[in-house]
């Protein structure tokens, strides 16, 4: 039934999947693209994390943020209904910070991978770049783990699954957070197969961290992974 919560929900929907989620998965992988001195290339395609980027992405953020607590989905369950201890949350985010960093490091040694996307140390605004990685962070965050499973999970339940056949409803469940994970190991594709390897693992622990406790836990352990990775890259 059509109805203005639905064209709302539509419309934000389809416009996202065009800009937002669409784009990074057909990059083109050119491994000129991610190197020091065409790091403009990296991350969504803004330069050096600028405040324009930032920006953008606290708008996005934002918006994200607000269609979910809309809709009455994981952020305001997660923020105002669960309220897991403070202990359990540091302690379940640094068990996933670890399983992320330990992946990484058997991928890197196993295959010999290095990150050639750090910036210039002598142009880089440090300031203004750590804000951008904690920013990206958040936009990937409310992106892949927020608002996509949400969206999914409101589409599955406006098809009446649930009082119709709980069997297919599980299975669609499952596959929308399947899907969601995919879509974001895929938007790091243009960074090769291993990126999208460790975005696949880590997509999906951060995921369950985020349904665990909150979305600001996933946050942190994402953006401090991120610096960690960046700081092996910059001073590598």
């Amino acid at each position: 039934m059509l109805n203005r919560k639905n064209i709302f929900f539509a419309i934000i929907f389809l416009y996202v999947s065009g800009a937002l989620i669409l784009p990074p998965i057909f990059i083109r992988q050119d491994s000129s693209a991610v190197q020091p001195e065409n790091f403009n290339e990296f991350l969504y395609q803004f330069p050096n994390f600028s405040l324009t980027a930032i920006l953008y992405f606290i708008f996005w953020c934002t918006i994200f943020c607000v269609i979910c607590v809309f809709y009455n989905r994981s952020l305001s369950n997660n923020l105002q209904k669960t309220k897991p201890s403070i202990k359990t949350c540091i302690a379940k985010s640094f068990i996933t910070f670890s399983a992320i960093v330990a992946f990484w490091t058997v991928v890197s040694l196993l295959f010999s991978s290095k990150l050639q996307a750090a910036p210039s140390k002598t142009n880089a605004r440090w300031i203004l770049f750590f804000a951008g990685v904690f920013c990206a962070a958040a936009f990937e965050e409310c992106l892949y783990r927020l608002y996509l499973p949400e969206s999914f999970q409101f589409l599955i339940e406006n098809t009446k699954l649930k009082s119709k056949n709980a069997r297919f409803y599980k299975i669609f469940q499952i596959a929308a957070e399947i899907l969601c994970v995919l879509l974001f190991a895929l938007a790091h594709r243009y960074l090769g197969i291993l990126a999208v390897l460790n975005a696949l693992f880590a997509g999906s622990v951060l995921r369950r961290l985020a349904k665990q406790t909150n979305i600001i836990c996933s946050w942190l352990v994402h953006s401090l992974y991120n610096c960690l990775i960046f700081a092996f890259a910059i001073f590598q």
